[in-house]
């Protein structure tokens, strides 16, 4: 039981390792706002376990705002759109509400209904609010993002989702 702000939240976490764990094995724990970031990490091996809980302090209840961005690149332009992207990362997460904001790619996954695009970034977000999720549109580093990457994209699709 972890107890955040008095309200308490219940996490339950299950692994299943093939061998025991050995006394090197590294835990975090990151309290920010009102998520509570735990990792562990074991070294010798290729095993990351990250969670986060969030919990509202009326209602414990989970409250989340998922964003899902596809940008488009120009045609060999992609590495250096990371390249600016990921330079602005650390300031995204330490806006308000901000609870995860990375870059991703394709990955050739052999599945058949996936579509491989090499000129796309789809840009996955987690915000504690819409309201979170509105300044960090506004927040000045983003402003200058967005003028240094602008002659890079092509088009940009936005989703911001809740939970169903």
């Amino acid at each position: 039981m972890i107890s955040i702000d008095g309200n308490s939240v219940k996490h339950d976490l299950m692994v299943h390792f093939s061998s025991a764990v050995r006394k090197s094995t590294l835990f975090t724990c990151l309290f920010k706002e009102n998520t509570v970031s735990f990792s562990l990490f074991f070294p010798g091996r290729l095993t990351h376990i990250t969670s986060f809980l969030t919990a509202n302090r009326e209602t414990e209840k989970k409250i989340m705002i998922h964003v899902i961005a596809s940008v488009s690149i120009k045609q060999g332009r992609r590495p250096e759109f990371l390249d600016i992207f990921k330079a602005n990362v650390p300031n995204v997460l330490q806006e308000k509400g901000c609870l995860e904001y990375r870059p991703t790619v394709d990955i050739a996954a052999g599945l058949d209904p996936q579509v491989l695009d090499e000129n796309l970034v789809t840009i996955i977000e987690k915000w504690e609010s819409l309201d979170d999720l509105r300044a960090h549109l506004t927040a000045p580093h983003m402003l200058d993002y967005r003028t240094k990457v602008s002659s890079m994209v092509e088009k940009v699709v936005l989703k911001v989702l809740e939970d169903a």
